[in-house]
């Protein structure tokens, strides 16, 4: 956000009465947000003239006052501050209403957190809203908190990237959920889904589907890794990209071919489990598909029994019982079910850097897994406990 010098005076004016003990509720931060959630780098209105009016009505007053007034630089900055909220005002009746009830808010935005919406990159300080298709990431030791109604809590950790496809309720009434991410982590608790309410969050790899769970999910360059807390989902191997780009109607229908005969072999991962893909097996099965698409190009959709075929042959995604498998999200999970969601009066939260040597060496945070080598630890402020296990 740019500090024109009226910026700057409206800000003074806030902190001025903060100080008060009528204004202390005043949150500086949500209302630069205000301008930054809606692109508007500073306040939307004719800056000179506005102050050029409102110094000629100061002035006038002062020639015609007999009662000695005197004007401190922060009235101006005041009325400034009005003209900068009914602006402001107009701004918002301007904007599509939406259901506040029914938005995806950032609770809390920790180091270098940024949302992408319509080519516009803007910092997040909490308190935003989110709309359908923001793009949401995170940069090292950083994190960031998300959370719809009482239903669902995200938590987004380093160096990730979370695309919000869709979190909504349907004029039915059911819940419709629909993220993607593309790197890092995230860590979500949803609460039970009921009959009709659909979530799913997909990976560069895979399809989970979502019933009511705790779970958290890692994306790294060689792997995806999913490890579940509480309840179940079901995972599956998602369509090569170069299928899911068709726009044909008889493409759609051959990727909902696929894509039904994938699922046909999506393993659940129950409480305590962790289920691994290896991005290579997905990489030959792209490439199987991609191969049998040049061979039919112009000859018509493939053999739905020769897309079968290489789908069969594709490994499925392991599971593995906790005992086979040290997790590294869950103890940071627990932490977030058991969070108001709300935060107020919570512990702060602080992200914590860790790096050992050698990069095979265990990291545990008051007794608990929490990775191999370097991990950031998202904790409440406090003493902790950390342990190397070469």
């Amino acid at each position: 956000m740019s500090e024109h010098r009226d910026t700057r005076e409206i800000r003074e004016a806030l902190n001025g009465l903060a100080g008060r003990a009528r204004y202390r509720e005043i949150n500086m931060a949500r209302v630069e947000s205000m301008f930054s959630r809606y692109g508007i780098p500073s306040p939307p209105f004719d800056q000179a003239r506005e102050r050029a009016i409102l110094n000629r009505k100061i002035d006038a007053r002062l020639e015609t006052s007999r009662s000695g007034l005197w004007l401190r630089p922060g009235m101006v900055a005041a009325g400034a501050l009005a003209l900068v909220i009914a602006a402001v005002a107009a701004v918002f009746l301007l904007l599509p209403s939406r259901d506040p009830g029914d938005a995806t808010f950032v609770q809390l935005a920790y180091g270098d957190t940024r949302l992408t919406r319509d080519g516009k990159e803007i910092l997040l300080q909490g308190g935003e809203s989110l709309l359908p298709g923001d793009l949401v990431l995170t940069g090292e030791a950083s994190f960031a908190d998300l959370a719809y109604r009482d239903e669902i809590k995200i938590r987004i950790k380093e160096n990730s990237r979370l695309l919000i496809s869709e979190i909504l309720h349907t004029a039915q009434g059911d819940l419709s959920a629909d993220m993607e991410i593309s790197r890092g982590t995230i860590l979500l608790d949803f609460r039970k889904l009921a009959r009709g309410d659909s979530a799913r969050i997909k990976t560069p790899t895979s399809v989970a589907g979502v019933r009511g769970t705790s779970f958290g999910i890692m994306v790294r360059e060689e792997t995806v890794r999913f490890e579940v807390l509480e309840g179940k989902i079901a995972v599956a191997n998602r369509p090569p990209g170069k299928l899911e780009s068709e726009r044909t109607a008889p493409g759609k229908k051959m990727v909902e071919s696929v894509r039904a005969c994938l699922e046909q072999n999506a393993v659940v991962v129950g409480q305590n489990e962790i289920c691994v893909l290896d991005n290579r097996e997905h990489e030959r099965l792209s490439a199987a598909v991609e191969t049998l698409l040049a061979r039919k190009a112009g000859n018509g959709p493939p053999d739905p029994s020769q897309l079968r075929e290489i789908i069969e042959t594709t490994p499925v995604p392991r599971v593995y019982k906790k005992e086979f498998g040290e997790p590294v999200m869950l103890s940071e999970l627990k932490g977030l079910v058991k969070s108001a969601a709300a935060l107020q009066g919570a512990p702060a939260l602080r992200t914590v850097k860790i790096t050992a040597l050698p990069v095979t060496a265990q990291i545990l945070v008051d007794g608990e897994r929490r990775g191999n080598g370097s991990v950031a630890v998202v904790t409440t402020e406090g003493m902790h406990s950390i342990e190397f296990r070469a």
